[in-house]
């Protein structure tokens, strides 16, 4: 009965779903809409991105921020030493992205992250540690 239920699936598909001979093109042109709402694929460009560092050491906040000082495609907007920090930056800075240390004091990064995400939902967190914290990231993720 199996095999029969297997055949009858098969012809059906090849009912519904019909191959096509040449490729398909679509055009600009064929596309509804103002022109400006159509971007060629060569065309495409990275939107300018607005960063929050978050790390409980100085230095690698100032490491992390320099690396992004002279790219145009990026602004450090705000530097945070801990989770609650973070936070409360992400709410008055809103930026597009978080570099956010896992293991801080106060709020670690996993607790941010998680109250982040109610906050600020679709917001991107990069996470980021020196330490074996996998156990932590599973419950962000």
């Amino acid at each position: 009965m199996v095999g029969a239920t297997t055949e009858s699936a098969t012809e059906l598909t090849r009912k519904v779903v019909e191959p096509i001979d040449e490729p398909v093109s679509i055009m600009p042109s064929d596309v509804e809409g103002p022109p400006s709402s159509i971007t060629p694929l060569g065309e495409v460009k990275m939107e300018h991105k607005s960063i929050l560092v978050v790390d409980d050491h100085p230095v690698v906040r100032d490491g992390l921020s320099s690396m992004f000082a002279g790219n145009p495609e990026f602004t450090v907007v705000g530097e945070a030493a801990d989770g609650a920090e973070a936070v409360r930056l992400a709410e008055t800075l809103a930026p597009d992205v978080i570099l956010m240390d896992l293991k801080m004091p106060l709020m670690d990064g996993v607790e941010a992250t998680r109250r982040l995400q109610i906050e600020r939902p679709g917001l991107p967190v990069i996470a980021i540690s020196g330490h074996d914290y996998e156990e932590r990231v599973l419950e962000i993720l």
